[in-house]
């Protein structure tokens, strides 16, 4: 099975377990001092390519080196790592060498990288050491070519060399002081060429390190010219990533490559995450999961919205607003900024049945029209009857065209029918003449007012814009178990 490593440098560190252990000869010119070979910290999880992690025994290549990309490794070391259950494993650098870490690799002040690598298979993306590891040259400090200082002549101050006349041998000149200060926990940063000052970073509680800015841009930019992350976050008790905003903007903010026309005509603030983008084709924000959910919505508050979705097309009325679609069976419905509702499936409702044990969906019935219904009963006196239509009901259908009345009497008679109808009343009269003094039940089916002239509208453009193959759009029968067919 073809494993990935997914790590995070949890410390890289807490620097260095090599000092002096012990001087055999304190006094002696020769003596050298014996050190614990210098090691470096490192944490990450091990998971498969499933994204499971791995609980066993697995072999890892660790390589310095010197550019993110590219180039021979300066130094390799593999070794047999043993994750724990959730594939977290920690290893210290270079304790498979005698001698550990070579210390000459930071000196240069250049930036490591450190590829890891499971055996046979791919290196992962390199991550960038931070300045921690360069303390391990502090080791060496102690030696100069692995002698003692007490080997060695001292040489000159520099106050010294600096008196001797032009031309005296062992001339020399001092360095320029370092200037400038500070606050106590922040970050040095140079203020000038020759001045340090603070920068706006510093030790917070904790552990954390904070960053304050004062401007109306960025408080951190960081630019990621390869493949990788800009920025990451794993957070192995609490939240990767937390973003917490003012009142008037959000606490995470994303764009996707250039901003959209859309995002100033947002007036709700405070917003917790807001994504954005003015790509054709983009998303503002995606969501994926294999066996959870993509998005989730929880609202307390019983006059607002958990979810709202608005689209500000004014050139189509059928422009889609909300789109679900089943991506194996091919399901679709589609809520327009007309407020119609389409789907390629059923519409019904769930009814229980049976004391709970069972629901049942009892179905809309479509047509090819809008029409609106409603039902009610009425009285034949000496044959005759005339029924006054509900007065809200007219405002929602056009009774000016015709409509459809459907009677039947509620006991013997020679048959009845509708003998006028008006926009707002319909006559009712027993055949033959007849005089008989029955209840009957009516049924009235009327064009929906506005909706007058639509007859089986053509929804073919607007689903194929959805960008959805033909063959996952269904139309066609549903499979159903043979449990479920009707005898």
């Amino acid at each position: 099975m073809k494993l990935r490593v997914c790590f995070v440098i949890v410390s890289l560190l807490s620097a260095l377990l090599g000092t002096t252990l012990a001087q055999t000869t304190a006094n002696s010119p020769g003596s050298v001092s014996a050190q614990v070979p210098p090691l470096i910290r490192f944490a990450g999880v091990a998971n498969d390519e499933s994204g499971k992690p791995i609980p066993s025994v697995i072999g890892i290549t660790f390589s310095l080196y010197q550019g993110q990309q590219g180039g021979s490794p300066l130094w390799v070391e593999t070794q047999n790592v043993q994750p724990d259950s959730g594939g977290h494993y920690s290893v210290r650098l270079g304790s498979t060498l005698p001698n550990g870490l070579p210390t000459d690799l930071f000196t240069s002040g250049e930036a490591q990288w450190l590829g890891v690598q499971i055996s046979g298979q791919t290196e992962q993306p390199r991550v960038l050491l931070l300045s921690v590891p360069y303390a391990l040259k502090a080791l060496d400090a102690e030696t100069v070519g692995g002698k003692p200082a007490s080997s060695f002549v001292l040489a000159p101050s520099v106050s010294a060399a600096a008196s001797q006349t032009p031309g005296s041998s062992g001339s020399s000149s001092a360095l320029p002081p370092i200037s400038g200060g500070g606050k106590p926990g922040y970050l040095a940063a140079w203020a000038t060429t020759d001045s340090l000052g603070s920068s706006p970073m510093y030790d917070g509680s904790g552990g954390s390190i904070n960053l304050v800015a004062d401007n109306d841009t960025f408080g951190l930019y960081v630019i990621q010219k390869g493949n990788g992350h800009a920025i990451a976050g794993l957070g192995t008790g609490g939240d990767g990533v937390f973003g917490e905003s003012g009142e008037k903007a959000a606490g995470v903010f994303g764009e996707g490559v250039i901003k959209s026309k859309e995002k100033t005509m947002v007036s709700i603030r405070p917003v917790g995450v807001w994504g954005d983008t003015g790509s054709n084709g983009g998303a503002g924000v995606v969501g994926t999961a294999d066996q959870g959910i993509a998005f989730a919505g929880y609202n307390n508050y019983g006059n607002i919205a958990t979810a709202m979705f608005q689209n500000d097309e004014s050139t189509d009325f059928g422009g889609p607003v909300v789109v679900a679609h089943g991506g194996s069976y091919g399901g679709t419905c589609l809520m327009d900024v007309s407020g119609d509702l389409e789907c390629s499936g059923s519409k019904s409702a769930v009814v229980a049945v049976d004391g709970g044990a069972r629901r049942v969906a009892l179905y809309a019935v479509e047509a090819p029209e809008n029409w609106f219904e409603d039902f009610g009963s009425g009285q034949l006196v000496n044959g005759s009857a005339r029924v006054e239509l509900e007065s809200t009901f007219v405002q929602t259908v056009d009774t000016e065209m015709d409509y459809h009345v459907f009677l039947t009497p509620n006991g013997e008679s020679k048959g009845l029918y509708v003998k006028q109808k008006t926009a707002t009343s319909f006559e009712v009269r027993e055949n033959e003449g007849g005089t008989s003094n029955l209840a009957f039940d009516y049924r009235i089916v009327a064009r929906r007012r506005g909706y007058e002239n639509i007859r089986l509208a053509d929804k073919t453009k607007q689903f194929e814009n959805l960008g959805l193959p033909r063959s996952q759009t269904s139309t066609g029968p549903r499979p159903v178990s043979a449990a479920l067919r009707r005898k």
